[in-house]
């Protein structure tokens, strides 16, 4: 077989794993980050207010404050490509 076919084909094959791949991926940990979202707002609603007080949450801030928790997460994972916000630190 000519060595130049060869590297084309596999170039192709490549290409085509790198496309599904990216096709698959990418929704699957969005998938999977939205899940982890939602329990995470689910656990933190289960809690009494109390519980929450200690912690330092009010109850009308859990969606935001796991969205924001999540974000610093994916930043300082590299998922996003963003750096951490600040008050991430």
């Amino acid at each position: 077989m000519n060595t130049h076919l060869a590297e084309s084909r596999g170039n192709a094959a490549l290409l085509l794993a790198e496309r599904l791949s990216a096709a698959f991926v990418a929704p699957l940990a969005a998938w999977w980050r939205a899940r982890a979202r939602t329990a995470a707002v689910r656990d933190l609603q289960r809690l009494s207010d109390h519980q929450l007080r200690d912690i330092g949450v009010e109850r009308g801030e859990i969606v935001t404050l796991v969205a924001a928790m999540q974000a610093c997460e994916e930043a300082r994972a590299g998922a996003t490509g963003d750096t951490a916000p600040a008050l991430c630190a």
